[in-house]
């Protein structure tokens, strides 16, 4: 039996965004799916929108052996405190994207568009992508 250690961080490491959106996808991706797409779409939306300070992290391996930032994500656990998870962005304007500018479906049920995220940020169809 081999062992590893596994640190857990509050936060997402630096650079570790698509990492945590694979677990994440694998837990919620039967719901988010209906709104976000296939699951490499659904992935791409949870890495371009994170709200790193609203997570837990745990990584094993990684420089220093302690699941340092460049380990693998073995566990992602979000926060939402005040309304603001672990992932932001408008599931309306990636269906907009990704099903056309006539889509009905939202995953806020709000029907508004623009990113809440990051405007700009090159994801989102109002972003001009």
């Amino acid at each position: 039996m081999t062992t590893e250690s596994v640190a857990v961080r509050r936060g997402v490491p630096e650079g570790a965004a698509a990492r945590v959106a694979e677990p994440y996808w694998e837990a919620f991706g039967g719901k988010l799916g209906l709104a976000l797409g296939p699951p490499e779409a659904g992935r791409r939306f949870i890495a371009g929108h994170p709200h790193t300070d609203r997570a837990v992290t745990a990584l094993s391996g990684g420089e220093g052996g302690e699941g340092g930032s460049r380990g693998r994500v073995v566990g992602v656990a979000g926060f939402q405190p005040a309304g603001r998870g672990l992932v932001g962005g408008s599931g309306w304007t990636w269906s907009r994207r990704t099903r056309g500018p006539g889509s009905r479906t939202s995953a806020t049920g709000s029907g508004r568009s623009g990113c809440d995220a990051r405007p700009g940020c090159g994801t989102c169809w109002d972003s001009g992508v």
